[in-house]
């Protein structure tokens, strides 16, 4: 008899955990957990439970899930599916190399685990162990040559390397999208086929592809209208409050406590962040943090000061006595400090991470002293990048996933910049992408030079440091390389695709001199 037969209570738990119902499956294991202690199914199951309901961006949930996971194992260390799910709760946590050490124990335990197998090819190649990767996927196909996803990434691979013919690239992704496919995979393949149509120059029904793999991947992650709706009813309202007055008498503010300001580096994403934040950390003066979440700690902190939570974030900022703002300065060294030690006491600490620009409120107020790099790129290429990459999805990425809601959320982000960009005091340096492109010593000097850095010869070698570090982003391939031209001007090659949100997007190509073409 297994264990479904012998307990109802964990047959409820596994139906409701596979039917997406994650928060109600993890409360019934935990009630399991609770009488069946040390049991390795109902550990997993509640693992597996609070890390889906927490999603990637929950740490909290993500670290439990992990901790669950690590004692199912402990319990049954010689069960390879359990190492696997092992393997997924580290992904979702954003361990990635002890991921791969999990699904490389999964396969050990059964070498014909195909679904560790493809979870090692994925996660190998995020860490840029490419060649880790091509193997976990030969193994697959020599188990059988017709599984789709080790079909996909065989190409995605290929296409990484520039091996492989173009044409029977597509012909193989036609292929497997003919067959029958799970929903994951149709993302992935059409993603793919976006990509190498794009290689064949059939832009725009590269186009048409990633826009297949949008609509998919909102049925695979769906996230509610009402949530997009609310992010930007947000944005606006912090907009609308952080008015010239405020922003004025906040910036009069001066701080004796002791502590430096960061530097920040913010914009709408794909508007060359990871390229700046990449020349950047080339200087052996600057310690940059890719999107890591510190003013994220000093919001909670904040809530649980004020509870105040009706009010726009500017309205809570306004509030902030001198004693609460020099508190939660510390607030926010100290979660630096938590994950990189005090490196930041001999470097300028480079806080990247492109949403924040809806955040240079809480930065005007805590940090009025802080120097702050904003990103610009042409609208229409940043709105076309968005629309074409894969994000782990929440509610802001979420956007990405159609054409008209890109724009809207561009709309919204950089029409608070717009609004507040004569009135932050704030030290702040608009960065084109284009320009860095085109004279690229001319700008990283300028960079340099606002940020009050000597200029060095390294940061012209950035690429050559970037090889070898861990970058998971989008943009990884682009900085592994010199700065060149390929990226500009790419919404030409589908214009009658993008044409629809033009009108929106035009305000922002004239205020940013993208107008003459």
């Amino acid at each position: 008899m297994n264990m479904f037969q012998a307990d109802p209570q964990y047959g409820q738990a596994l139906a409701l955990l596979q039917s997406g119902q994650f928060k109600q499956s993890a409360e019934v294991f935990h009630r399991l957990n609770a009488v069946r202690a040390n049991n390795a199914d109902c550990l997993a199951g509640e693992a597996m439970a609070i890390s889906r309901a927490g999603g990637r961006q929950n740490k909290r949930f993500q670290a439990e899930a992990v901790r669950l996971m690590k004692l199912a194992v402990s319990h049954a260390p010689g069960r390879s599916e359990l190492h696997q799910n092992l393997g997924v709760c580290l992904e979702m946590y954003g361990d990635y190399t002890g991921a791969m050490e999990q699904y490389s124990e999964a396969v050990g335990l059964q070498p014909n685990n195909i679904a560790a197998l493809v979870m090692l090819a994925v996660v190998s190649e995020l860490v840029h162990d490419l060649d880790r990767a091509k193997d976990a996927v030969e193994r697959v196909l020599a188990i059988d040559p017709k599984i789709p996803d080790a079909r996909i990434l065989r190409v995605q691979f290929e296409d990484r390397e520039g091996s492989g013919d173009h044409a029977a690239h597509r012909a193989e992704l036609e292929d497997v999208l003919s067959g029958s496919i799970d929903v994951r995979s149709r993302v992935s393949a059409e993603f793919m086929l976006g990509v190498v149509l794009g290689k064949l120059g059939e832009h725009e029904s590269g186009f048409d592809a990633y826009a297949r793999s949008n609509k998919a991947m909102g049925e695979v992650e769906p996230v509610p209208q009402k949530q997009r709706d609310e992010y930007i009813r947000k944005v606006n309202a912090i907009r609308d409050d952080l008015t010239p007055e405020r922003l004025a008498r906040w910036g009069e503010e001066t701080y004796d406590d002791g502590l430096p300001a960061p530097a920040l580096l913010v914009g709408f994403p794909r508007s060359g962040t990871t390229m700046t934040e990449r020349i950047l950390d080339a200087h052996d003066g600057v310690f940059t943090t890719e999107e890591r979440p510190y003013f994220d700690v000093c919001t909670r902190e904040m809530a649980q000061m004020m509870g105040d939570g009706a009010n726009s974030e500017a309205v809570v900022l306004d509030k902030l006595t001198r004693e609460q703002v020099l508190h939660l300065r510390q607030v926010y060294w100290k979660a630096v400090t938590t994950e990189n030690g005090e490196v930041w006491k001999e470097k300028l600490l480079l806080d990247k991470l492109p949403l924040r620009i809806v955040r240079l409120g809480m930065v005007n107020r805590l940090f009025p002293e802080a120097r702050v790099l904003v990103a610009l790129r042409d609208p229409r290429d940043v709105c076309l990048s968005a629309f074409v990459q894969r994000f782990a999805i929440n509610t802001a990425m979420s956007f990405f996933q159609d054409l008209h809601e890109t724009a809207r959320m561009y709309n919204a982000v950089m029409g608070l910049w717009l609004a507040v960009r004569e009135h932050v005091t704030v030290a702040c340096k608009e960065i084109r992408y284009e320009d860095t492109v085109e004279d690229f010593e001319g700008a990283a000097r300028g960079m340099l030079d606002f940020l009050g850095l000597d200029w060095t010869d390294e940061v012209l070698r950035f690429h050559e440091k970037q090889r070898s570090s861990g970058v998971v982003t989008p943009s990884y391939l682009a900085v592994t390389k010199p700065v060149n031209r390929g990226a500009m001007g790419r919404w030409k090659r589908v214009e009658n695709r993008l044409a629809p949100i033009f009108p929106v997007l035009q305000p922002y190509i004239d205020a940013f001199g993208y107008g003459e073409d």
